[in-house]
């Protein structure tokens, strides 16, 4: 259609006739329009809030041991970090190699404890090398059904080779 063609805008009450009209041809002529064409106005967009002090900041957990670059011995050992408020289970997640490694886990559990013991003596570490973990706060006991609430920043470790 060309521009000496084109209909003029319609007027909101042209356009409230015409959706009564359609709604009559529908077969809805006793259902309210309000109820099906009140749709608010967006005018603008605004962006969401910065954290400040009086507001939560998300959470995260803080992993305690090993820590970051650690060398591990091959031992018994546990991977331990603080609680966090209003969790009720945490998902421990170890890998081999570093953050970046997106492989299948050698640890991915659920536990309510906030250690999990780890035998670092054992086969899957006799090569040693570079490993990685985090842990992940959940609103559930259950590690298969929790959301996460929050998570760990995901930290690299050493494991020392096994001496012959």
């Amino acid at each position: 259609m060309s521009e000496s063609q084109q209909q003029p805008a319609l007027t909101e009450q042209d356009q409230f006739e015409a959706r009564r009209a359609f709604l009559k041809k529908a077969g809805l002529g006793a259902v309210g329009l309000g109820a099906l064409w009140a749709v608010p106005r967006i005018s603008t967009v605004k962006a969401a809030p910065a954290y400040t002090a009086a507001t939560a900041p998300p959470c995260t957990v803080a992993l305690i041991s090993p820590a970051a670059d650690a060398v591990v011995p091959q031992v018994q050992s546990s991977l331990t970090w603080q609680p966090v408020a209003g969790a009720l289970g945490y998902r421990v997640t170890l890998k081999f190699g570093s953050c970046d490694n997106p492989g299948n886990p050698l640890i991915g559990t659920a536990t309510t404890n906030t250690s999990y013991p780890v035998n670092f003596a054992g086969p899957a570490f006799a090569n040693g090398g570079i490993f990685h973990w985090k842990v992940e706060a959940l609103d559930s006991p259950n590690g298969n059904i929790g959301n996460t609430i929050c998570e760990s920043e995901c930290r690299n470790f050493t494991v020392e080779a096994q001496v012959d």
